[in-house]
């Protein structure tokens, strides 16, 4: 099994958090505006109900969910301190990408597969957000389950 927040065809970890995905598939008229409520009710119990994974762990502190690279780096953690075989980032996750890259459905509606990142590669590569991230990711692999190894220590 492979632990993962998001692929290519699913929002991006702060593209969901905001809701990105369904203020876009309702702009392209993928999404009624019924669904749509409802999609961002649930979201925000989704929101809370991922929150409280990550706190449990240990991966998260009080009132770090507002700072989107704690909460970017206990995601990843937590997802990193599953028994899953393999645990993985996306680029688009640690680049910090709002809007996706592709949407199912659409061909003519949205830029598939055209966006760039955000950051080049260089500067993601001395960002010490990214290399926290990425110890955290490996501090949770090596960990014992049910530990919080890769918790932020910061």
């Amino acid at each position: 099994a492979l632990a993962v927040f998001a692929s290519h065809d699913l929002p991006t970890l702060w593209g969901w958090w905001e809701g990105r995905d369904i203020e876009l598939r309702q702009r392209l008229n993928l999404v009624p505006e019924a669904d749509a409520a409802r999609l961002r009710s649930e979201r925000a119990d989704d929101r809370a109900r991922l929150v409280k994974a990550c706190r449990d762990a240990g991966f998260l502190e009080d009132a770090a969910e507002h700072d989107f690279t704690s909460l970017q780096r206990a995601v990843h953690a937590f997802l990193a301190s599953t028994n899953s075989a393999l645990s993985i980032a996306q680029l688009d996750d640690l680049t910090g990408e709002v809007d996706p890259v592709n949407i199912p459905a659409t061909t003519n509606e949205y830029p598939n597969w055209r966006r760039r990142f955000s950051v080049d590669l260089d500067t993601l590569a001395s960002d010490p957000a990214f290399d926290r991230i990425l110890r955290s990711l490996d501090d949770a692999r090596r960990a014992e389950p049910g530990s919080n190894e890769g918790a932020d220590d910061e």
